[in-house]
């Protein structure tokens, strides 16, 4: 197979089939079309980044308004377990509250009351307050 036989929108892929996919340099145009099309396709991979991070934020916003913290409070408890942390504690992306994992502690020790402080976003100094939180009375 010739390049010369070839329609331009083929030289490409010319030297891919000449060389058997191996070590092969597709053709470039020395009208400076290539740099102005790498451009091109950079800027729009650059704004899909953008539009993906904006989504990935709106998602998360929409995470955490909808999640809420799983408690709880058995007649004849056993033992007492405090849950601090922050959207893992809290269950956030979870299915429901009982998906959680406090909620799956909860099912696989039912006589253990669940005092859960967790909230989304905090950070270490703020754990450090959710442990100086006056105990719920269960």
């Amino acid at each position: 197979m010739k390049s010369e036989a070839l329609p331009a929108r083929h030289k490409p892929f010319t030297a891919l089939a000449r060389h058997g996919l191996q070590g092969a340099q597709p053709h470039r145009s020395s009208d400076g079309a290539g740099a102005a099309g790498m451009v091109g396709l950079a800027a729009l991979l650059v704004m899909g980044a953008g539009a993906c991070a904006a989504w990935r934020i709106r998602q998360a916003i929409r995470l955490c308004a909808g999640s809420r913290v799983f408690e709880a409070n058995p007649p004849h408890a056993t033992a007492r377990l405090l849950v601090v942390g922050d959207s893992t504690a809290v269950g956030t992306g979870a299915t429901s509250p009982a998906a959680s994992i406090a909620g799956l502690i909860a099912r696989r020790h039912p006589d253990v009351a669940i005092d859960n402080r967790a909230h989304n976003g905090v950070r270490f100094a703020d754990v450090l307050r959710q442990l100086d939180q006056p105990q719920a009375a269960l």
